[in-house]
């Protein structure tokens, strides 16, 4: 890993020193969420939706620290940083409420008679690009997720490229501006597998 100075975005001064990951690092975490996930499926759905309430409620516990943070991080408006955090307690919670309620659907094929079913899988691993505080990760783990399940690798644009181009991310998503954007969606074209 390699060591970088984090500037604030305010002051234009380096307030950090942070490590950054590359291949190896998004290897090894894309191997242990993958370990991790078969550990979370074993968990029975209403005790999995049960610890997803608890990393909202700890996450609203500690909102005050996640929106100073954000606000060291990128840049934004503390009040922005607490809008941005009750969307995401909104969506996390209503998402949790969705664990235990997993199921497939039956669906009437036309014209060729026949059945059809949906079954709803896991994507393998989620790679998410975007500012995220280490700090989460520390609360998830506090919620009885499993260690590995969710990983943080701070890195640039190796990292990203790491991220999208292996085999075991099923899926990526990435918030931020359109010229990595478009970078981003080159490479996964690239390497299209589904």
């Amino acid at each position: 890993m390699d060591e970088i100075q984090h500037i604030n975005p305010c002051t234009g001064k380096p307030q950090a020193t942070v490590m950054i990951g590359g291949y190896k690092e998004i290897d090894m975490a894309a191997r242990e969420a993958l370990q991790a996930q078969k550990i979370w499926i074993g968990i029975p759905a209403n005790e999995r939706r049960d610890k997803l309430f608890g990393l909202c409620a700890l996450v609203k516990q500690h909102k005050q620290e996640f929106v100073s943070l954000s606000a060291l991080e990128s840049g934004i408006p503390v009040k922005t940083g607490s809008l941005l955090l009750d969307s995401f307690l909104d969506w996390g919670s209503y998402f949790a409420g969705w664990a235990d309620k997993i199921q497939g659907v039956t669906v009437e094929i036309f014209p060729v008679m026949g059945f059809d079913y949906t079954r709803m899988e896991p994507y393998k691993v989620i790679g998410v690009i975007i500012l995220l505080l280490l700090y989460g990760l520390v609360i998830a783990l506090d919620a009885g997720l499993p260690p590995g399940l969710i990983n943080v690798i701070p890195g640039e644009a190796e990292a990203g490229s790491a991220l999208i181009k292996h085999p075991d991310i099923g899926k990526v998503t990435y918030t931020g501006g359109g010229e990595v954007a478009r970078k981003i969606m080159i490479l996964a074209a690239e390497v299209l597998n589904h």
